[in-house]
């Protein structure tokens, strides 16, 4: 019987190794994969942001930029209005 004990502990660490083996190079990979992933990413996505970041930028300040001229457009509007 310790012979079989001895043999089957043997194989649990064995089998142990390998899988810590494979975990490991899967852990790799995908590390890997995530960068590569991040790199591929960011080259598809400049090209639109760059498109559209004036957009983006102008969007939000658009309504701010309206309510802040509004008294001057007011009183153009009245000076055309006078002539």
């Amino acid at each position: 019987m310790t012979a079989l004990s001895q043999e089957l502990t043997e194989l649990k660490t064995t089998l142990f190794r390998k899988r810590k083996s494979i975990f490991a190079e899967q852990q790799q990979h995908i590390e890997q994969s995530k960068q590569q992933l991040g790199v591929e990413f960011q080259k598809s996505g400049q090209p639109y942001f760059w498109k559209k970041k004036p957009i983006l930028l102008i969007k939000p300040i658009k309504p701010h930029w309206k309510r802040l001229l509004k008294p001057f457009r007011e009183q153009i509007e009245g000076f055309q209005k006078n002539e």
